[in-house]
């Protein structure tokens, strides 16, 4: 298939623009720099495009829209809130009106979203977060639910589109693992806060396989949980990273500091979600990792190999 990826130089593209030339496919990357893209991928038989081509000439199938200023490197003015959504929404609007307007339009839409659609739950909350559940009034959520929305008008055009809410993303290079490990590598680990706030989470190559599997599936066409079915709270997750690194786990991080350091980014850390996989499940879907203690210890293996 000819796959077109808009952030393929991110944590994501990355992942998945390797593992879909392993497997034969066609890849093009959208990027407004080329150059600084064909540099970082260091991948010969990927194309990198500047604009999108007219009328789809050389036949593009699917697109995959991964596009997205870093939402956890910066604190979250008002300045990085705009740039936050118009990276997202401006992005998915206008690779939609190209994709209705072409001649021969993609048959297929994947695109990234978050559990921050839900907002975030007290942590003595017992509601688990299925597709269904309400989103919230919280920045992360209005960005997502835009983001979402920007891609709904490709339904009326007959266009299948799958969206992906993904989780805390586990993986041995890139995403937040290896910034929520590095206090335990440096003998100064504990939990944060009350530590009972939920962490759903994902190992990468769950997210990988999800994905790949949307490609050529019809029925991944709704909006999905990309999470593994069994959530952590802080406090356990804290030990796990004890154990496995063989560090103390005696250090908790106040909430009112961690908000002092981060501001309203705390809020991915001091508050939890307790999201469930519920339409990935009816699907069939396999996760690889269903347990955060083996997907840590894969990803610390891997990172060492």
């Amino acid at each position: 298939m000819h796959i077109l990826i808009t952030g393929g130089t991110g944590f994501i593209g990355q992942h998945l623009i390797k593992h879909w030339l392993h497997r034969g496919h066609q890849i093009s990357v959208l990027t407004r720099n080329p150059v600084f893209a064909k540099t970082k991928l260091g991948l010969p038989k990927v194309k990198f495009l500047k604009n999108l081509p007219e009328n789809n000439p050389s036949n593009i199938e699917v697109v995959v829209n991964l596009a997205g200023a870093p939402i956890f490197n910066n604190r979250w003015t008002d300045s990085t809130k705009e740039a936050l959504l118009n990276s997202r929404v401006e992005t998915t609007r206008v690779l939609v009106n190209w994709m209705i307007n072409c001649s021969f339009p993609p048959s297929i839409f994947l695109s990234a979203s978050a559990i921050g659609y839900y907002g975030t739950q007290h942590e003595n909350s017992m509601d688990k977060l299925d597709e269904s559940a309400a989103a919230s009034s919280e920045f992360q959520s209005q960005l997502c639910q835009q983001w979402e929305a920007a891609s709904l008008p490709l339904l009326e055009h007959g266009i299948r589109r799958a969206v992906f809410r993904l989780g805390i993303i586990f993986s041995p290079q890139g995403g937040l693992l290896p910034k929520m490990m590095l206090p335990f590598k440096l003998y100064v680990g504990g939990k944060t806060g009350s530590g009972l706030q939920k962490i759903s989470w994902v190992h990468i190559d769950d997210v990988i396989g999800a994905f790949t599997i949307a490609l050529k599936s019809p029925q991944y066409n709704s909006t999905y949980n990309l999470t593994a079915p069994n959530p952590v709270t802080n406090t356990d997750i804290s030990k796990m990273f004890a154990e496995i690194l063989q560090r103390p786990n005696a250090i908790p991080m106040p909430e009112k500091l961690l908000y002092i350091l981060l501001g309203e980014r705390a809020d991915l850390l001091a508050k939890g979600q307790h999201v469930v996989p519920t339409g990935l499940m009816k699907l069939g879907f396999t996760f690889r990792y269903k347990y955060a203690y083996r997907a840590i210890e894969n990803c610390l293996m891997k990172s060492r190999s």
